[in-house]
């Protein structure tokens, strides 16, 4: 996804209401900041798709003003109206997660890279000095070092791997091929 692509979210928040362009000063313009807001759990409006809903927001320093921002669904570029408010429901609100949420979130999360000191599943109630998780690879893959949309990555706004990832494969027929069959052979024999 490019700068450009991203921008096209704001083409409606970059004119006024009676269709005209905005004063440049005043219209969204690539590489300005943004914000992001994570959905509650069942948070997302009836309509939206749970696994691309994202939304986003011009940038905007005071909080206090946050709720009442234009914010967009990334995946449609659909307006969306937002609040905190727990048991609020409806077509076209999103309730999304407070800071409180995010911390009791945070604070029972599953370590995934480790186990808990008896070596079973780690969690929020283990106790002690984690063990290292034992790693095996099944297969190899080559990966690109690019670094896609890295801040996106970071920011959490990006919800499939096949958007950052670059995977390369082999090209040459021996490798693609011949190899695996021997392989297979060889580990049968």
């Amino acid at each position: 996804m490019t700068q450009y692509s991203r921008l096209t979210n704001f083409r409606g928040f970059n004119l006024e209401a009676d269709g005209t362009p905005k004063p440049y000063e005043q219209r969204i313009k690539p590489f300005n900041f943004m914000l992001a807001a994570h959905a509650a759990l069942a948070g997302q409006p009836a309509a939206a798709d749970t696994r691309e809903f994202q939304l986003i927001a011009p940038y905007e320093l005071d909080p206090r003003k946050w709720l009442e921002l234009p914010w967009i669904d990334r995946a449609t570029g659909q307006r969306v109206e937002v609040t905190t408010d727990q048991g609020v429901g409806s077509l076209g609100l999103a309730r999304i997660k407070d800071f409180r949420e995010h911390a009791a979130e945070y604070r029972v999360r599953r370590e995934a890279k480790a186990l808990a000191s008896d070596g079973g599943r780690s969690g929020w109630h283990t106790r002690g000095l984690l063990q290292r998780r034992p790693v095996q690879a099944t297969r190899l893959i080559n990966l690109g070092k690019e670094s896609n949309l890295l801040e996106e990555s970071t920011a959490s706004v990006i919800h499939t791997l096949d958007d950052v990832q670059n995977e390369y494969r082999p090209q040459d027929p021996l490798v693609r091929y011949i190899l695996p069959v021997i392989r297979e052979r060889l580990a049968t024999a």
